[in-house]
């Protein structure tokens, strides 16, 4: 019989492809079986061949195929032999790729690479598609051809590479693909992108902000050089800000903004121009003499402000001999050639512009000195005299241009207009007449007196000059006569000479120095002898430059025109000027000395020297400026200078900038600007005053309050004032389940909450801050939490305020607390139930098992009984259960002590430390402190754990202080979830002689971690000194034993003793109190 098998038994094929596997012939076991002949149960894949002679399958499939299971037999003499084989024919899997594989793209933004198709390389039809990881969003996947499009919406800054698998029945091919997605890039501008900026002085066109347009968020900025000193670059938001310190030629900047997408850019073009001062000449008006050198020359230019001048001009020709300096604006020379009055501007250029003035030059002729030989004739009427005609003598250059003289001569006398000689007979008698004869031409007037008499022997006389002009307390008059007649016997003057002023009676001459100003006034002076008097007219005037200073300075406001103020006291004729240059907007009449105008800056007090130019004297006189800011423009001065002179009518502005608030409030309301109407102190409460001058108050509705447990309506809303609350604190912490508002940006200090456990009266102090004016404000609450067992809203017990009924039945189990008590049932156990007979009374356990033995039914019954109250009890307190939390131990939180801990919170890495105590040899001590644990499960028993027990060998341990349980070893809490203890040492315990140092590190329930240094003193040589050594030392512990006992009383009040019988008092009592209103 044949055997045979075919490896492998299990033939995968590729679709149009040679197999190595093929052809597959069968392996005989035996040489000598061999089948005559072979079948095949079942239909090849296309392209495959069964050889019937031999068993072979060979060829190359053209079809896919499923894995089938085919049957090959084997026949020959012996027998039929079958084998099994299965064929499955797969699809033949084409190269994936994407072109690109790299994509860049940019957020939100639809790209030209998009879609992506896959391009599938060689035979083989692909089934299903996958990617991973996920793409970005805004970009899809097609898992039915590979495709990759739409637009991306989210950043996706460094490339990440995706794994794309084609699938077929002929498994996976996989390509590659780097997607990065780029930020959208905006386009930046400037305006203006030209800045042209003056050096050292503030621009508007400053900061100069972007103009960013698109979408797209920059992330960096930069610029390709060296902006001018002062002016910076944000590199962080593209601005370009400050004031330039310093000139800088025009230049053009790339300013590139860049984000993950690259790079946008633009050109800002900046220079920095010199600031131009001022320009000034004084004097600005000139009054050459031709061929005479002027005082005044050369003429300096007056530069106000900074900015360096560059380069002068002048806009016309300057007369000949006078010179204009381009480099500096110097006038030097002297002039050659008469001029008429010209003006003419100049200008001081540099980089920021131009400032010019205007200055004006006339150049007149040289003016000669005109005398006659004699200053005075007498001559006899009708009488020739040798010096008649009387030419006159002209001394110096200059061309005379015409002649006058000031009066008519005597009759016969004639006065030459083209030549001034004065010739002829007189024919009449004339007094003695001085005349002013004056020589003309473009340079004005030389002029001389001529005094002329005509008399027959009489006295004659005269003076130089007859109209005199003095300056006051300046000017010395030395005047003497001249005689041109007969000899004088006396003189006189009327009126009497000025003061200061003195007539010689003797000669006729007038000298001194005038004290006192006076108007022109005419003095007759007499000259007499025997023939007869002979008078002449003298005009003097004394005069002086003055103005009112009576009030001091002169305090003007910005903005505000001025009163004009003039002099009181001037030369008639003379041209004003004042140095240095007056406040912008005020003037000074050159011609009245009158200042006048309106001030258009503040100006600091200046010294003001006028001066006045005239033809009989020059004077100069002193006066103080002072413009004073105005900043609402009011016409308050915004500050009054204490040296004021309060007759000048200044009202010092008590609110500067008009905002409503005066200066002194925006000074004591924090940093507000005074002069800026928009910078107003904060006044969140908008009652018109400040929160920085007002007091924050916040209040309760009351002090004390009381809570039961499970109270759902609690809501304790603080009253504020003053100014609003930012920020509260509470401490300590409120009992568990109570709240406080401090945890959001809308915190009121609301106290609110379910509160879950009994707590003692205590008092929370309440903080409210106000971090604008770093204010605030302590108040302090008292309330306590009241025991509610069954959650009924009735209290277990009488409460501080009575605000709660008080619940007769605190376990809800049917039965009356007093009932319970009496028949030893527990009150506050809901399965607890007292056992009663039929009349109510309470049954021992003799009387219940002589029931028993009466009734055997009875037993039956009040198990029965017994079972359905349970029942219905179970369905009362299933709520209630559920709203009790487990058992709650000592946490640290709820831990305090008095006097307070040294440090720590009571955490396992920052324990609370306890004073470190030193205790004499072979003595015991307790800690200083009494430690308050309060939010306990009522009742209930705490672990007291010593980390250090096998070092310290059981020396340390803690008692309960205070209360009916004092001195108690076995902690536990009390029925309001509080305990208090003390820490304790025992040196006893095998005392050290050379004494030593004992750590503990003591746990309370797992959570609270306390630790206490104790220090064993040596043991005394002497018995009698340890024994005064303990005297002393249990008298300092009886004299603070009280006293700590207090304040353990003190801290568990109310005590617990005194609350049971209290408690049970009370209830004994509310039950007599039901009963007898039932009966009734």
């Amino acid at each position: 019989m044949p055997s045979f098998t075919y490896n492998p038994e299990n033939l995968t094929l590729t679709n149009n492809t040679a197999s190595s596997d093929l052809p597959l012939a069968p392996t005989f076991h035996y040489s000598g079986d061999v089948p005559t002949n072979w079948v095949l149960i079942g239909t090849l894949p296309v392209g495959l061949n069964f050889g019937t002679n031999n068993g072979t399958i060979w060829g190359t499939p053209t079809e896919l195929w499923t894995t089938t299971n085919y049957t090959v037999y084997g026949n020959n003499t012996g027998g039929s032999f079958n084998v099994s084989i299965n064929i499955t024919v797969n699809d033949q899997m084409p190269t994936l790729s994407y072109s690109p594989a790299n994509l860049t793209l940019y957020n939100n933004t639809a790209s030209s690479d998009l879609p992506l198709n896959a391009t599938l390389t060689g035979p083989g039809e692909i089934t299903s598609w996958a990617i991973a990881p996920d793409l970005p969003n805004g970009l899809s996947f097609g898992t039915s051809n590979g495709t990759i499009w739409g637009i991306p919406t989210v950043l996706q800054t460094t490339a990440v590479t995706y794994t794309v698998w084609a699938n077929n029945s002929g498994g996976s091919t996989v390509a590659y693909l780097n997607i990065t997605v780029v930020d959208e890039l905006p386009t930046i501008s400037y305006t203006p992108n030209i800045l042209n900026v003056v050096n050292n002085t503030e621009s508007t066109d400053l900061p100069l902000a972007p103009i960013i347009t698109g979408s797209g968020e920059i992330t960096s900025w930069g610029i390709n050089a060296t902006l001018p000193d002062g002016i910076q670059f944000g590199t962080g938001n593209g601005t370009i800000w400050g004031t330039p310190t310093e000139l800088w030629p025009q230049f053009s900047y790339l300013i590139w903004a860049n984000n993950s997408g690259g790079s946008t850019s633009t050109l800002v073009t900046i220079s920095v121009v010199d600031q131009v001062p001022s320009l000034n000449y004084s004097p600005n008006k000139f009054e050459l003499v031709n061929n005479t050198l002027n005082m005044s020359f050369p003429l300096l230019p007056i530069l106000s402000g900074p900015g360096e001048i560059t380069s002068w001009a002048i806009n016309t020709t300057l007369p000949d001999g006078i010179q204009f300096g381009t480099d500096n604006g110097t006038f030097w020379g002297i002039a050659t050639k008469l001029w008429q009055e010209t003006n003419y501007t100049v200008w001081a250029n540099n980089s920021g512009g131009s400032t010019s003035t205007t200055i004006t030059f006339v150049v007149i002729d040289q003016l000669p000195l005109l005398t006659y030989a004699l200053d005075s004739i007498q001559l006899t009427n009708d009488s020739g005299h040798d010096d008649m005609p009387l030419v006159p003598e002209l001394t110096g250059f200059g061309e005379i241009t015409s002649w006058s003289i000031s009066g008519e001569l005597p009759a016969g006398l004639n006065f030459g207009y083209s030549n001034g000689t004065i010739w002829g007979i007189s024919t009449e008698l004339w007094p003695e007449t001085v005349y002013i004869i004056w020589a003309n031409n473009s340079g004005g007037s030389s002029s001389t007196t001529l005094s002329i008499t005509v008399f027959d022997q009489i006295p004659a006389f005269s003076y130089l000059e007859v109209n005199i002009t003095l300056q006051n307390n300046v000017s010395t008059l030395d005047l003497n006569p001249i005689s041109i007649g007969g000899q004088i016997a006396s003189w006189s003057i009327s009126p009497q000479i000025s003061p200061g002023l003195f007539f010689d009676l003797d000669n006729g001459s007038l000298y001194g120095v005038p004290t006192q100003v006076k108007n022109q006034t005419m003095y007759v002076i007499s000259a007499t002898n025997d023939i007869g008097t002979t008078m002449f007219y003298l005009n003097i005037t004394v005069r002086e430059l003055f103005y009112d200073t009576s009030l001091g300075g002169k305090y003007l406001i910005r903005a505000i025109n001025m009163m004009p103020y003039g002099p009181q006291l001037g030369p008639d004729d003379a041209e004003y000027g004042i140095h240095p240059m007056l406040p912008q907007g005020l003037f000074i009449g050159s011609d009245n000395g009158t200042i006048w105008g309106t001030p258009m800056e503040v100006f600091v007090l200046t010294k003001y020297t006028i001066y006045a130019n005239s033809s009989s004297f020059d004077d100069t006189f002193v006066i103080y400026i002072e413009v004073l800011e105005d900043t609402d423009l009011d016409g308050m001065p915004d500050e009054v200078p204490s040296i004021v002179n309060p007759l000048q009518g200044l009202i010092e502005d008590l609110d500067d900038d008009n905002d409503q608030w005066t200066d002194e409030e925006e000074l004591m309301c924090g940093p507000t600007d005074s002069k800026d109407a928009s910078s107003i102190p904060v006044d969140t409460d908008e009652d018109g005053i400040c929160d920085f001058i007002e007091e924050l108050v916040i209040s309760y509705p009351n002090d004390v309050f009381e809570f039961i447990q499970g109270q759902t309506n609690i809501s304790l809303i603080p009253v504020i004032s003053g100014m609003s609350v930012d920020r509260w604190e509470i401490s300590p912490v409120l009992p568990e389940g109570m709240l406080f508002g401090n945890d959001s940006s809308s915190a009121n200090g609301t106290i609110f909450g379910i509160p879950y456990f009994i707590s003692q009266n205590g008092t929370y102090t309440v903080t409210a801050f106000n971090s604008l004016t770093n204010s605030q404000v302590i108040t302090t609450i008292n309330f306590s939490v009241v025991g509610d067992f069954d959650l009924d809203g009735k209290s277990d017990n009488d409460t501080i305020l009575g605000l709660f009924e008080v619940d007769a039945d605190d376990d809800n189990d049917g039965f009356e607390d007093t009932v319970e008590l009496d028949c030893k049932s527990n009150p506050y156990d809901r399965f607890s139930f007292p056992k009663l007979d039929d009349s109510g009374n309470c049954l021992t356990s003799e009387t219940l098992e002589e029931t028993q033995k009466n009734d055997p039914n009875q037993s039956q019954f009040g198990s029965i009984f017994f079972i359905t109250l349970l029942l219905s009890s179970i369905a009362i307190v299933s709520f209630i259960l559920r709203q009790k939390k487990e058992k709650i131990g000592v946490r640290p939180e709820h831990v305090t002590a008095r006097p307070a801990f040294e440090e720590g919170d009571g955490t396992v890495f920052s324990p609370y430390k306890l004073e470190d105590t030193v205790v004499p040899y072979d003595t015991s001590a307790e800690s200083i402190e009494v430690i308050r644990c309060a939010g306990i499960t009522p009742n209930a028993d705490v672990k007291f754990i010593d980390k250090q027990e096998d070092v310290n060998g059981g020396r340390f341990a803690a008692i309960i202080s205070g209360g009916p349980q004092a001195g108690e070893s076995k902690l536990k809490s009390n029925e309001y979830g509080v305990m208090s203890i003390k820490l304790i040492f025992d040196a006893s315990i095998n005392p050290e002689s050379e004494g030593a140092e004992y750590h503990a590190e003591i746990i309370l329930d797992d959570d609270t971690h306390l630790i206490w240094k104790v220090e064993t003193e040596k043991q005394q040589d002497s018995e009698e000194d340890s024994n005064e050594e303990v005297e002393e030392e249990s008298e300092e512990s009886s004299e603070k034993k009280p006293e700590e006992d207090s304040e353990s009383e003190d801290e568990e009040s109310p005590d617990t003793e005194k609350e049971s019988e209290t408690k049970s008092t009370n209830k004994s009592k509310q039950t007599k109190k039901k009963s007898s209103n039932k009966k009734k």
